[in-house]
């Protein structure tokens, strides 16, 4: 793909063992040094080795190939950054921690039911200690936390759907899956289902406009004080968000581009800094980001590495030499909460981008609202997401939705994206994405084509001339307006965008 910065497009090469084990021999982030995976047996992951950048990460394996240390090792520090994990009996994370003769220490730990539901998580670090205690109902869903002093509830309908409980009454049933109101703010939707409009009890509101193909484009961020802020939005021929630029109320205007690798959001660059994130590989887990600011001459590189928690969240950002850049505390449908530190981290729960003008998670075909705990738009697979269109997952503590589109649990960390996930998700999603030369996978190899970016449960609707028109935008048929190919995208025909309010 291509970049503002005219810079390298992103690139990994397999071995024939790596690409069954889904582990890469290399990878390239544009003009970043190659990143080198070591890899052992019939592709386990073994580490990962940057020379250029100075550092080698050394990963220690049990008896079944799971991870139990990780050693960060730096050029410039002789003592190494240590993440080690363990598993309780049936493969579920049991206990995390941190050190480092850096000053950086911590520790989390896990509890599980006889379903497999976490019920209770500790966490330690920076001088402070924390627990969370979780309760669910028969259908599994989280209906109630427990953070120290301080209770959550959220009560729900048979459909999933979060109820305002009313003083002495029960809460009033949803039958329409849209949220009109939800701890004291008041949503609006538009005839697709999209939400429009949310508005707080003191005044503050947002207001989102779509496209054609129900994205989101435009959105003005009112505060309670009548500032204003407004953001608009850019994505390539594949649905991937490719671009935001933001307006402040004090008139300034920046705007962010954004690299993929897949389905991954990769990069994010502005004028000042360009930051990378390496995942580990077949997941959405963040494993390392590196950032790249401009000083005139050479960009200066910043090495970090996240630390996750079971669910694969980043709760810590470190360096090598074990100061820590960003730290924050758990929470239900959020991800997290309290963040304290020099540097901005946006990611939330697995595949979700934290655009801070409105709030809202950026969810690869959806965003999220942390406050309802759901998405802003209906399923773009419709029912094979699952029975409510706007549904994220049942339970936040033990389930993600990489991609927006249909919540799957984990078995043990990175499961949400290994081979396992892939094969049992299969019919839901849609098919794997295109390379940037316009090829698209279909068995094992790689053949020119746009018209199969369809799931085959969809095959019907894209052949039957009263859907041809609402699924144009997606390749499925040919369309009369050409729009100028966007940065990073494949150049297929879109139709022009029709925004609603």
């Amino acid at each position: 793909m291509a970049y503002a910065s005219g810079r390298q497009p992103d690139s990994s090469h397999w071995s024939a063992d790596g690409q069954l084990a889904g582990a890469p021999q290399a990878s390239r982030f544009g003009d970043l040094p190659e990143l080198s995976w070591l890899t052992y047996g019939s592709g386990h992951l073994h580490g990962l080795l940057a020379s250029e950048l100075g550092l080698e990460i050394a990963l220690e394996p049990d008896a079944l190939h799971r991870e139990t240390r990780r050693r960060l090792h730096s050029a410039d520090h002789a003592q190494p950054l240590i993440l080690e994990r363990g598993y309780t009996a049936l493969g579920q994370i049991a206990q995390l921690s941190l050190s480092s003769t850096g000053g950086a220490q911590g520790e989390q730990h896990y509890q599980y039911d006889a379903l497999g539901r976490m019920t209770f998580r500790t966490q330690q670090g920076h001088g402070q200690a924390s627990t969370i205690a979780y309760t669910y109902d028969p259908a599994g869903r989280l209906t109630a936390s427990q953070h120290g002093d301080h209770a959550h509830r959220y009560p729900m309908d048979a459909a999933g759907n979060r109820l305002e409980a009313q003083a002495g009454n029960p809460p009033a049933p949803n039958s329409s899956n849209r949220l009109s109101q939800l701890d004291g703010n008041r949503y609006r939707h538009d005839g697709a289902g999209n939400l429009i409009e949310r508005e707080t009890p003191n005044g503050e509101r947002l207001t989102l406009g779509y496209d054609g193909a129900n994205r989101l484009v435009r959105l003005t961020h009112t505060s309670a004080y009548g500032h204003t802020r407004e953001g608009h939005y850019r994505y390539d021929a594949l649905g991937r968000r490719i671009a935001k630029t933001v307006r402040q109320a004090n008139g300034t205007t920046a705007t962010h581009h954004y690299g993929w690798d897949g389905d991954r959001l990769v990069h994010e660059e502005t004028d000042r800094q360009r930051t990378t994130v390496v995942y580990e590989p077949g997941t959405f887990v963040p494993m390392l980001r590196i950032d790249e600011m401009q000083h005139g001459g050479e960009p200066a590189r910043h090495l970090s590495a996240y630390l996750t928690d079971a669910l694969g969240t980043p709760l810590r950002l470190v360096t090598p030499q074990g100061e820590t850049l960003w730290h924050a505390q758990p929470h239900d449908w959020a991800a997290f909460t309290h963040e304290q530190g020099t540097t901005a981290q946006p990611i939330r729960f697995q595949g979700q981008w934290h655009d801070e003008e409105s709030g809202l998670y950026y969810n690869r075909h959806r965003y999220y609202d942390p406050q309802q705990g759901r998405y802003i738009t209906q399923d773009p697979i419709g029912l094979n997401g699952g029975t409510n269109l706007y549904g994220y997952v049942t339970n936040p503590t033990g389930m993600v939705d990489p991609l927006g589109l249909s919540g799957m649990g984990l078995s043990n960390l990175g499961a949400a994206y290994g081979p396992a996930a892939r094969e049992a998700h299969a019919a839901n999603m849609p098919p794997p994405v295109p390379r940037p030369t316009g090829e698209v996978l279909t068995g094992n190899s790689y053949r020119p084509g746009v018209g199969i970016l369809f799931p085959s449960s969809m095959s019907a609707f894209s052949r039957d001339p009263q859907y041809s028109e609402a699924l144009a935008f997606q390749g499925a048929s040919r369309n009369d307006i050409t729009l100028p190919a966007a940065s990073g995208a494949l150049g297929l025909p879109m139709k022009a965008p029709h925004v609603t309010t």
